[in-house]
């Protein structure tokens, strides 16, 4: 039946009242509660008595099998069939009478134990045994509660002769314990088939299926609803009545009487008939009390804005929104507004029922400088740019095809926005959702932005058909601003609730680029002036050149189809901010004084007078910062000064990770080639490994004594922020480093050459290569050596020189010589063998 119900309501609809009857009970659980004075004893209910004053004594007794309690010294006392009331005031007064000074407390014990039989449209019908406290409810619940196909609204016990109906609505409705029947020895209780029965859906409090009445075949509306507790909404429902013809055909009808007829089968579906709410404005966002308001109490905007204190902390007045049904389509669409000039009561709006308007706050508008909005919008510019500049080909000047990257950007303006949505790059943060989906690189790109907020998506759709100069504003401020991509945060969740209000608020972006705290894209309404934009920008640093202001103010003409820009710089030192204007779609740049001041300093370390960080300007040199820091001192080395600058750092970096590449390179060449040992493959492999890990010291050989530079001042290098200059203490030593048989440091002794070191270090391996050994000077120069006795030429190497014998890589043995020699004699004689013949002929 609850299926039939449910399929021709289209609602889930289940009988009332049977869950009240089922679950399990223990027959313990019942005897608790409560013991009121008309309880009436019967044949073993227990009774503990206690004896206090002249008499100390504690008794449990029975009512014994005539109905009596037998208590010592004291005649029996009939029981079964009083009232515990009756039986506690006769042991008080017989005691009073023969104890004197006593007083006697009565309580009852266990409970005497019932049987009751239980019969009809129950799960487990049968005989159950309960206390003498228990009810029918109680008894039904022993029974596993009652069947969907029996009535709870017909129940009836038979005690002797007499017969008592139960209804279980009125246990449920009104909650009278008076209703259930406390059962005694012997009683039956019977459940009947169900009868008839009608439901209650759609926006009641208790949608169900009710049994009717006893002995009812039909009832009003009006009572139908009385036992639903009644329709959600006091007023403006209809009543929908479905109901069986006699064909079975079912008959829907309307009523607005509730005295109409509910028969047995019928469906009241109660429904609203307007759910329109009017006379109501609201107000959202960045305020301290969001909500409705009464229209006919804030008309206007400028009443439902309120004052400055109805703001939370940092508001943002230079744009707002004005949610509004347009009066002919119905639609509604998002109006732009001034809050600062309705605050200030320049001017004003009035509001239509249903209005709403929403305040944004900073962190919103910072927002529209983020990577988030940058992935979308600005990739739509480049992606653009690269079409033009392609003129629609994919093959490049020499006939040959481009990258596919940029051929893809080329031909499909969204090429660059899908492959930063769609999972070229490792997956971010979660607020980076708009900017990488590598978790699932199949995916399609509207299930990569599911999960973005719905202002993201609505601007995304719109970058796909619409033009890039639409947002071009909001770009150009993040690209110039130094917005880049380090500048991450979740959309707000006001875009969210509001998706057009995102490409709204770009739309209408001044950018402010330069020395302002928060360069950005902010939208205005109407023209500001530049101290409102500088305001709500932080405000302007300390290094700004105000009389070279620079303004660009792209202006938009609808009716001549054309858009002019127009650049100039104004002079804000003459001007006042407060006279300059700007428009939605401006950009203003503040430069930043000329200066020639260095952007960071440089570091002397080790013997100078005043080692330390030292602030440069542009242009400066050496020797100038040298005689800032007080000069050398006595124990300085100047020729072995180490000079070493970030950019040659980075420069060195580079070129030791091509020669790693190029080193792989060759190898996979000369790893397929035979005769390759594989082990000195690997080993090579290796060695490029650690070429492409070494860390880059970016020294620069350069002139570092104060002397020379001033005697040679071409010598004399301009610095750079990041340079270091370590000035050592003068050696007493010369390394002797490589294929020798003890390498080491020597002490340093004037007019000692090269080869004398060498043979202090114990002389050459036999693997050394002694036609490439070659010495690094203390300044950082190398220069190649001559000390075999072929081409000896003495030379006397500075303190603090490094020897340096590399390892012949292929050594020429014996056995090799010979064999080399060998071929080489039998290849001579051949050809003069040969010459001679020729000569002969």
């Amino acid at each position: 039946m609850e299926r039939d119900y449910c399929q021709r309501a289209s609602e889930l609809l289940l009988q009332f009242g049977y869950d009240n009857f089922d679950g399990q009970i223990d027959l313990p659980a019942l005897d608790t509660g409560t013991i009121f004075f008309d309880y009436i004893l019967g044949i073993d209910d227990e009774l503990v008595i206690t004896f206090v004053g002249g008499l100390n004594q504690s008794l449990r007794v029975r009512v014994d099998r005539k109905g009596r309690i037998l208590l010592p010294n004291f005649k029996p006392i009939f029981a079964s069939g009083h009232t515990y009331g009756e039986v506690r005031r006769e042991i008080a007064a017989r005691t009073a009478a023969k104890h004197l000074g006593t007083e006697v407390y009565v309580s009852l014990g266990a409970l005497r134990l019932i049987r009751v039989l239980v019969l009809g449209e129950v799960h487990q019908p049968g005989r159950k045994q309960l206390t003498s406290l228990s009810t029918v409810v109680d008894a039904l619940r022993l029974g596993k509660g009652i069947k969907k196909t029996g009535s709870v609204r017909r129940i009836h016990v038979q005690r002797g002769d007499e017969v008592f109906w139960i209804d279980a609505y009125d246990l449920l409705y009104s909650g009278i314990a008076a209703r259930d029947i406390t059962l005694r020895d012997g009683d039956r209780i019977i459940v009947p088939p169900l009868g008839p029965t009608f439901a209650l859906a759609g926006d009641i409090k208790r949608p169900a299926i009710y049994e009717m009445p006893e002995g009812q075949r039909s009832i009003t509306v009006a009572e139908a609803l009385q036992m639903s507790g009644g329709s959600i909404r006091p007023r403006g429902n209809v009543f929908h009545q479905l109901s069986f013809q006699e064909s079975g055909l079912q008959q829907l009808t309307e009523h607005k009487n509730l005295a109409a007829k509910v028969q047995d089968g019928d469906i009241i579906r109660v429904s609203r008939s307007e759910n329109i709410q009017m006379g109501a404005v609201s107000v959202t966002g960045h305020v301290q009390v969001q909500g409705r308001r009464a229209l006919v109490a804030t008309n206007s905007v400028a009443k439902l804005l309120g004052s400055a204190t109805s703001l939370k902390a940092n508001p943002y007045l230079l744009f707002g929104a004005l949610e509004t049904t347009d009066p002919r389509t119905r639609a509604r669409r998002l109006f732009p507004l001034n809050l600062g000039n309705i605050l200030n009561g320049r001017e004003d709006f009035a509001l239509r029922d249903n209005d709403r308007l929403i305040v944004l706050g900073g962190n919103d508008i910072r927002y529209l400088s983020s990577a988030n909005v940058q992935a979308v919008v600005s990739r739509r510019i480049e992606a653009e740019l690269l079409r033009r500049n392609s003129g629609g080909s994919g093959d490049n000047a020499n006939g040959k095809s481009s990258d596919q990257g940029i051929q893809a950007a080329a031909t499909d303006p969204l090429a660059s926005i899908k492959n930063d949505l769609t999972g070229n790059s490792a997956p971010q943060t979660q607020s980076e959702v708009v900017q990488s989906a590598a978790a699932n690189p199949g995916n399609s790109l509207e299930e990569k932005l599911r999960d973005a907020c719905a202002g993201m998506r609505q601007l995304l759709a719109i970058v796909s058909v619409n033009s890039a100069n639409r947002f071009a504003n909001a770009v150009r401020t993040i690209d110039t601003a130094g917005m880049d991509l380090i500048n991450r945060q979740d959309c707000p969740e006001i875009y969210d609730d509001y998706a057009s209000l995102l490409p709204l608020a770009l739309e209408h972006a001044v950018a402010i680029n330069g020395e302002v705290r928060n360069p950005g894209a902010y939208p205005i309404v109407g023209q500001v002036t530049l101290t409102d934009l500088i305001a709500v920008a932080g405000g302007l640093s300390r290094e700004v050149d105000l009389t070279r202001v620079e303004i660009s103010r792209y202006t938009p003409d609808s009716l001549q189809g054309t858009s002019n820009a127009n650049r100039g710089l104004v002079n804000l030192a003459k001007v006042g901010a407060d006279k300059v204007m700007i428009g939605p779609g401006d950009v203003v740049r503040f430069n930043a004084v000329a200066t020639d001041r260095d952007t960071g300093p440089v570091l002397l370390v080790g013997e100078f007078a005043r080692p330390g960080l030292y602030e440069i300007r542009r242009g400066e040199r050496l020797s100038e910062v040298i005689s800032r820091a007080g000069g050398l001192t006595q124990q300085a080395y100047p020729y072995g000064g180490v000079f070493t600058r970030k950019r040659v750092r980075a420069a060195q970096r580079i070129g030791l990770q091509r020669a790693a590449r190029e080193l792989n390179s060759a190898l996979a060449v000369v790893a397929v080639q035979r005769n390759v040992n594989p082990t000195s493959v690997l080993a090579l492999q290796g060695f490029a490994k650690q070429l492409g890990e070494v860390e880059s010291l970016g020294r620069v050989v350069t002139e570092t004594d104060p002397t020379v530079l001033q005697v040679r001042p071409e010598l004399d290098s301009v610095l750079e922020p990041g340079d270091r200059i370590y000035m050592p203490k003068r050696p007493n030593f010369v390394t002797v480093i490589g294929d020798v048989l003890n390498p080491g440091t020597m002490q340093f002794i004037a007019g000692t050459t090269a080869d004398e070191y060498i043979r202090q270090a114990g002389g050459f391996q036999r693997s050394a290569d002694e036609d490439r050994i070659f010495v690094v000077y203390p300044n950082g120069q190398a220069e190649p050596l001559a000390v075999s006795v072929w081409n000896y030429n003495p030379v006397q190497l500075p303190p603090g020189s490094s020897l340096v014998i590399p390892k012949d890589p292929a050594p020429l043995d014996l056995f090799t010589l010979v064999r080399e020699g060998s071929s080489l004699i039998s290849q001579l004689a051949v050809t003069a063998a040969s010459l001679a013949v020729i000569s002969r002929d």
